[in-house]
């Protein structure tokens, strides 16, 4: 019988990369075994691969349980100071049974202006599901990693999907309630899918920065329903909420500054006026103060400062900040103003303000 030469192992190729810390743990496993007679001999390569693998295993988890806000920033072109991203970090991770499913309250953020919540949900067992978040619809395409999971075309509804694989769909809604009177402008909830079909979801509210205290109370609602992918009806008796009273902390540390144009004023026919930042843990939100001149006209106003955006000395637009719904007062006209966010944790000390064009710009200190 012929012998073949074993080939060294070369965990680099076999592995992706690992982080510092989980290499050190993994050689940490290896050199803490120990021969002794008459134990039998089990060989330096197998003790290594079986480390690797429970090591990578645990990096896998790891990556699981670390799905949050983050997943969500690219997506959206919007970015959040590091200083909120360690405080969302700290947020207690408490799960919660609902029906089939596991939902975990991943993060929360407030600072007086908006709350910030992720949860994550995913299967308790393994039998096969799809998830659809409570915002989204059962005609809607299910999104591209779930249709490589799946293994089903991109233009796959989400009621196909579940049809196909013959498996149930789940439409799960976990949201924040709070006071009514606390309530500022609008809401935005958004959803983000892991390789394992697991799904995260955001939720963002606005507030009142002057009626918040120190902690906002709120109602975390869990609530999981499944469709019959057949008929796309809710099955009977198959209906699951979780209600459950919290406690978020509200950062409302807010540090200001103020800018004015350096030279020309005038953009879009509007002379601007002032620009008031505000520091919060969440970022840096903008009020624009602008005049509009004798030829232009109100109706267009929305349309025009709409476009209007803050950019860097070099002419680079800064990050959106995570409450990207900004909004425009307009009923002291011809005065107006526009308010906005960027995702910056300091003030810079010079910025650009870009016209409707995206030429025309405006230099502030």
């Amino acid at each position: 019988m012929n012998k073949h030469k074993q080939n060294d192992l070369d965990l680099k190729q076999a592995f992706s990369p690992m982080p510092d810390d989980c290499y050190q743990a993994l050689m940490h496993a290896a050199r803490s075994v120990k021969e002794e007679e008459p134990v039998k001999k089990t060989s330096f390569r197998m003790v290594l691969i079986a480390a690797a693998i429970l090591i990578l295993t645990m990096v896998v988890a790891l990556a699981a349980n670390e799905l949050g806000i983050i997943n969500f920033m690219d997506r959206f072109r919007a970015r959040l100071p590091e200083s909120a991203l360690d405080l969302m970090a700290k947020t207690e991770n408490k799960v919660f049974a609902v029906g089939p499913l596991e939902i975990t309250l991943r993060e929360l953020l407030a600072d007086g202006r908006v709350v910030l919540m992720t949860a994550h949900a995913n299967k308790a067992d393994e039998s096969p599901a799809v998830l659809m978040a409570g915002s989204g619809d059962m005609s809607d395409c299910i999104p591209e990693s779930e249709a490589r999971r799946l293994k089903l075309p991109q233009e796959t509804t989400f009621i196909e999907a579940a049809r196909q694989i013959k498996a149930p769909l789940y439409i799960v809604h976990p949201y924040l309630t709070i006071d009514f009177e606390l309530l500022h402008g609008e809401e935005m909830m958004a959803e983000f899918y892991a390789e394992d079909g697991a799904l995260l979801q955001m939720q963002m509210l606005q507030t009142k920065p002057d009626q918040i205290n120190e902690t906002l109370e709120a109602m975390l609602t869990l609530h999981v329903r499944e469709i019959n992918p057949e008929t796309g009806e809710q099955v009977e008796g198959r209906d699951w909420r979780v209600d459950e009273k919290i406690s978020v902390p509200v950062n409302k540390t807010v540090t200001e500054k103020s800018y004015t144009p350096d030279g020309n004023a005038l953009l879009d026919g509007y002379t601007v006026k002032s620009l008031k930042a505000e520091q919060t843990v969440a970022g840096i939100y903008l009020t624009t103060q602008a005049e509009a001149g004798p030829g232009v006209k109100r109706e267009n106003v929305y349309q025009t400062l709409y476009t209007w955006e803050y950019r860097t000395v070099d002419d680079k637009p800064f990050p959106d900040g995570i409450s990207m719904s900004g909004y425009l007062v307009d009923d002291a006209w011809p005065v107006v103003t526009l308010h906005q966010m960027i995702g910056l944790g300091e003030f810079p000390d010079v910025m650009k303000l870009s016209g409707i064009d995206g030429i025309s710009l405006i230099t502030l200190k």
